[in-house]
């Protein structure tokens, strides 16, 4: 392929003898490994972190669970991961085995992934989306052949749409054997009022569309943006922008509560998380009528969820949802 270099390094199959000290133990460990978490809020901490609060207790009544994490995101997800042993991802034995790891999230180099061969007799993880390979800014070297190796190699890979299934095959040509489980997200905390701004949700990278979308709203509203380059500044009178992965779950909340209308103009998702999260506070939500977000919509099958063609289309829906007496009560 071209501009993607050839991996030098060796697939690391383990012999089965490699993990012969794992037979005979009372009880089976697994690894729940967040050793990828960046030190922010973000939708790839989100999902983990939620997902991990599902599966525990169900896991911890019949196996050994321990995460693994830095140093850094340890303290920084402190409240999340309190009570569960940690592992740091800096330091661990190298003799340390696992009967199973799981990875909620993409392999994105090829030390991890001997890592987790070299630890793992059994592998899973979840596949978010290939935005990686379909961005240059964010692609790596080898991060097509490393995504395709993962996928080949591993006993289980889930991804979390069916669109982000047929993303991938298509990409590679190949039947990828994803099992396909759809996020959630928690119970609506009950947000009361209409709420008074338009609240544009994304981050810096080009594909979510955060400029775009504020160019197209001018002048319909107040416009609050998470998130996009002017993290924490004003960028216009009526743009108040704040940081994004630097609210907590309350604060996050406590924006929601404020809007009017969310915004998602990503041009790129594998699920949307959050457009789910703000029609789980019952607020209306526009978004571009991409492929994803149909299927979200038929999994939802909520009336304020609005599709729109383009971004002329989307403030035309933004326009109208303003204008509408009556807060928004329903939650998906």
């Amino acid at each position: 392929m071209t501009g993607v270099q050839t991996c030098a390094l060796p697939i690391y199959v383990q012999p089965a003898e490699y993990f012969s000290g794992l037979l005979g133990r009372a009880r089976q460990h697994i690894l729940f490994d967040l050793s990828h978490l960046p030190l922010v809020h973000c939708g790839t901490s989100e999902f983990a972190l939620r997902l991990l609060h599902h599966l525990a207790p169900r896991l911890q009544e019949k196996y050994d669970l321990s995460l693994l994490l830095t140093g850094e995101a340890a303290a920084f997800f402190g409240p999340e991961v309190a009570g569960y042993p940690v592992l740091d991802a800096n330091g661990l034995d190298g003799t340390a085995v696992f009967d199973l790891i799981y990875k909620p999230a993409q392999i994105f180099f090829w030390e991890e992934w001997r890592n987790l061969i070299r630890r793992g007799a059994r592998l899973a993880y979840t596949h978010l989306d290939v935005i990686a390979t379909r961005c240059d800014y964010l692609c790596g070297p080898n991060t097509r052949d490393l995504f395709r190796t993962t996928a080949e190699t591993v006993d289980l890979g889930i991804t979390i749409s069916e669109f982000s299934k047929r993303d991938f095959e298509c990409l590679y040509g190949i039947d990828s054997r994803f099992a396909v489980i759809h996020p959630g997200t928690d119970p609506g905390t009950g947000v009361q009022g209409e709420g008074e701004y338009i609240l544009v949700m994304g981050n810096q990278f080009p594909h979510k569309a955060i400029d775009f979308a504020l160019e197209a709203l001018q002048g319909v509203g107040p416009l609050v943006a998470l998130g996009g380059e002017a993290e924490g500044g004003t960028r216009a009178e009526e743009v108040r922008y704040l940081a994004g992965g630097k609210l907590s779950r309350t604060e996050l909340m406590e924006v929601y509560a404020g809007a009017r209308v969310v915004v998602c103009p990503s041009v790129y998702e594998g699920f949307g998380l959050t457009v789910l999260e703000a029609l789980a506070q019952g607020k209306p939500v526009v978004a571009l009528d991409l492929e994803i977000n149909r299927e979200l919509a038929g999994l939802v099958q909520s009336e304020n969820l609005h599709l729109a063609a383009d971004f002329s289309g989307m403030r035309e829906l933004v326009e109208r949802l303003m204008e509408r007496e009556g807060a928004a009560s329903e939650t998906a």
